[in-house]
């Protein structure tokens, strides 16, 4: 009688080789997973440093206009269409200006004509239009700003972009 050696302990090149292309398949679909989610976080952030910092300095002008005065004699407002410069009246007989400035992009507010930089170096202000009604001041309607706004981040070729808008009513009138 012949005898035949059955050598179960280890693995055939092909059981080998069909380990090692699943091992590979997984790990490549692993790291797709993971990058992608890695990219989707970096965005998010990115959005989110931008909607912060909007907020924020949009917040700091809503506060500005519900606590003073528009200044229809020097901001002149002659029609509906959007203004790039909103003047204020302070209680203390003060002027405020905002407006963008178009070379870095950035939000700037000038206290009795001393320009001082609100936004970050981060985010670029593409947008900000004042829609100021009534045109002219009266006593019979409250008058109230709205503001558009658009900023992105600075930067990257595929900037983050966000729009904003809110209306503000004075509360002082």
């Amino acid at each position: 009688m012949k005898k035949i050696f059955n050598n179960n302990l280890g693995f055939t090149l092909t059981e080998l080789l069909v380990a090692a292309s699943l091992f590979v398949m997984v790990l490549t679909f692993g790291t797709n997973i993971y990058l992608s989610i890695t990219n989707t976080q970096k965005s998010n952030y990115s959005m989110q440093k931008i909607l912060n910092d909007s907020r924020f300095l949009l917040d700091m002008i809503a506060q500005d206009i519900q606590n003073n005065y528009i200044d229809y004699q020097t901001g002149g407002y002659p029609d509906a269409s959007p203004e790039d410069e909103l003047h204020l009246k302070m209680s203390d007989g003060s002027s405020v200006i905002y407006n963008r400035e178009p070379a870095p992009g950035s939000l700037t507010r000038s206290v009795n004509g001393n320009p001082t930089t609100l936004s970050s170096a981060y985010i670029n202000i593409t947008k900000l239009d004042f829609y100021i009604y009534p045109l002219e001041q009266n006593e019979t309607e409250v008058p109230f700003v709205v503001i558009v706004w658009q900023a992105e981040e600075v930067g990257p070729t595929d900037p983050a972009v966000i729009n904003l808008q809110t209306a503000v009513s004075l509360r002082n009138y």
